[in-house]
């Protein structure tokens, strides 16, 4: 007998399935929901496929250093930054730049690791000297640690290509050390100069030992912020950049490395500029007597020897009243006016700038760079023109009396005014030495 008895899904069933497929996509939605919203408020604070700060920054201090140099750091961000792109991907390996850690120097494990870096001298007038600390330490006078002035007086001769520091040393012992050595700007980072004594250079008359200005120009400021610049795009003044990167400080706050970057770069740009300045404004006198000195020892070695010539030559268009030296003065009144034009644009996007701040004697600077263009005979080809304009535009911008005034030298009087008139209203600037003047 067939069993004619069919049993339906009871009402119950389906009602619980549908109830259950019902709460299944609204869950899903909800879930979607959330990570969509998580998306779009996080995705430009974590979006960092354009994010090469830190390596564009280790790359323009390795690749402006000379080869078989030494690279000191005392910056965490530089010496991971730098020692991945050595280690990792091979860029200016060791046996080309020597990279060490100034504060890992300070630990007394530090000895364990000398043998990573052979170059290194340890023997300090015949005994031998285990790390670094202060002279003030205990241990420094127990014998047992050696001096940064020690460090520098030992190894010296051991980097041809000089030796090269990124931040600061921090010791409070730049007093002394200063007698003995020039910390001379180099791009991003700061090379020690060892100073000759009298004697030395009666002994090593030689003009490629000399300290010139053109030689200082060529290779320690325009050689490194070439490079430098290649690959930090913040300056929208520099030559060789095609276009300026503008970093985002809202997204990378005072707290994070990227911001460390973009303010060291200002730091050491301003530095660079102002140190030039004061180069090339000083150096008019010894120019004179450097050629003057030729001529007496010999009157026809100039015309003989070209390479002298040329050196001399080098030396009289930057120091004295030439078109190039008026350039310079130019462009380096752009590097301070960028620097301001940068922290006005930061400000208006509410960013706070305290660590950014200007001080006196950048409006001190900038005011000399102006005078001295506005007291030169000389003028620039083309510079009252509207391709040839040699000074920021933003001057242009403050000062033109209509559109195709290019008056460099009205621009420039008018703004030496503005600059100093800011300088004394200061009031730090009366602890500034030439305050008075």
């Amino acid at each position: 007998m067939v069993n004619t008895n069919i049993i339906f899904p009871s009402s119950n069933n389906n009602n619980n399935n549908n109830n259950t497929m019902t709460n299944y996509i609204l869950n899903l939605l909800i879930a979607t929901s959330i990570i969509y919203m998580q998306m779009i408020t996080n995705y430009h604070n974590m979006d960092q496929h354009d994010n090469y700060y830190l390596n564009n920054y280790a790359l323009g201090m390795l690749k402006s250093l000379p080869k078989n140099s030494l690279f000191i750091t005392n910056y965490d961000q530089q010496w991971t930054a730098s020692r991945y792109l050595q280690i990792c991907e091979g860029i200016r390996g060791k046996e080309d730049v020597y990279t060490v850690n100034l504060s890992m120097m300070t630990f007394q494990w530090f000895h364990k690791q000398r043998h990573l870096y052979p170059k290194f001298n340890f023997i300090f007038n015949g005994k031998e000297k285990y790390y670094l600390a202060r002279m003030s330490t205990k241990q420094y006078k127990r014998g047992e640690a050696f001096s940064f002035l020690e460090f520098l007086n030992n190894n010296y001769d051991n980097f041809p290509g000089g030796i090269y520091l990124g931040g600061k040393v921090g010791f409070n012992e730049e007093t002394i050390r200063r007698q003995f050595y020039e910390e001379i700007p180099h791009g991003l980072l700061t090379k020690f100069q060892r100073i000759e004594s009298a004697a030395d250079k009666k002994i090593n008359n030689n003009i490629n030992k000399m300290n010139l200005v053109s030689k200082y120009y060529k290779k320690h400021y325009m050689k490194p912020w070439n490079i430098v610049n290649k690959h930090l795009k913040f300056d929208g003044t520099a030559k060789n950049i095609d276009m300026k990167h503008s970093i985002d400080l809202i997204k990378y706050g005072e707290e994070t490395w990227e911001s460390t970057v973009y303010i060291d770069y200002w730091d050491h740009r301003i530095d660079n500029a102002a140190y030039l300045l004061d180069r090339i404004t000083s150096c008019k006198d010894d120019t004179i007597a450097l050629k003057n000195n030729f001529i007496q020892f010999d009157p026809n070695l100039l015309k003989t020897n070209k390479k002298l010539a040329s050196l001399i030559k080098n030396e009289e268009e930057i120091c004295t009243n030439t078109v190039k030296h008026v350039v310079l003065l130019a462009d380096i009144s752009k590097i301070f006016e960028e620097f301001f034009v940068e922290r006005d644009e930061k400000e208006k996007q509410g960013i706070d700038m305290r660590m950014h701040k200007i001080t006196p004697s950048m409006y001190k600077n900038v005011g000399i760079a102006y005078s001295r263009i506005v007291q030169s005979k000389v003028d620039i080809p083309n510079g009252s023109t509207k391709n040839g304009y040699p000074l920021h535009m933003n001057v242009y911008n403050m000062h033109k009396k209509h559109d195709h005034d290019y008056d460099y030298k009205n621009h420039a009087s008018l703004r030496t005014l503005e600059t100093w008139k800011a300088f004394v209203e200061m009031p730090k600037a009366k602890e500034d030495p030439s305050y008075g003047t």
